[in-house]
């Protein structure tokens, strides 16, 4: 019966999360146009330096990877702003505009006390495929398991190992959440 309800559960919550609020052509407008923002910000107005081999393969992973096959990618967290910051600058913009079309930009997790502060908020961060977790909540917050399913199910998850900003620029330890991610609990 668990076994059940868990399923249910997790299957309203996946739709609740997962699906664009203001359409797919919403969630591609939102995408693009925080990514020209990014792209603005980090290649206009600052310089960026990027290893060439290790940029064609961020690409080739994100954009080119097999079906069915999901990416886990990281970084340190000085900034509310490294993601969506750092795709933006990385990828093509083309992709944040046509995301209805291939499916391929990374979902991550935002704290809901920084996101998710009212319907507006809520709505605008899903759209750009931010998913709501509980500060302090622990490994066994359902979100946590829509992340583990969006992996398995071949897409890109983004995360921060620390869960939190750290302005000294250092990578954390993985949290008990990330390696319930990782291990598809």
């Amino acid at each position: 019966m668990d076994a059940l309800h868990d399923s249910l559960h997790g299957s309203v919550l996946d739709r609740d999360v997962l699906s664009p609020p203001w359409s797919a052509l919403g969630r591609d407008l939102t995408l693009g146009l925080v990514s020209g923002l990014g792209k603005l910000l980090l290649r206009g107005l600052n310089t960026l330096h990027v290893e060439p081999d290790g940029l064609q393969r961020f690409r080739d992973l994100t954009m080119q990877r097999e079906e069915g096959i999901g990416l886990l990618t990281y970084s340190n967290h000085t900034s509310t702003f490294d993601d969506p910051g750092l795709p933006s600058a990385l990828l093509p913009w083309w992709l944040f505009w046509t995301e209805h079309s291939h499916g391929k930009m990374r979902w991550t997790m935002c704290a809901r006390d920084v996101c998710f502060l009212n319907d507006v908020m809520r709505q605008f961060f899903l759209n750009g495929k931010a998913l709501p977790v509980e500060r302090g909540g622990g490994a066994a917050q359902p979100v946590i398991g829509v992340a583990a399913r969006r992996l398995a199910a071949g897409d890109w998850l983004h995360v921060f190992p620390e869960g939190r900003v750290q302005p000294a620029g250092d990578v954390g330890a993985f949290r008990q959440v990330h390696w319930r991610v990782m291990m598809g609990w």
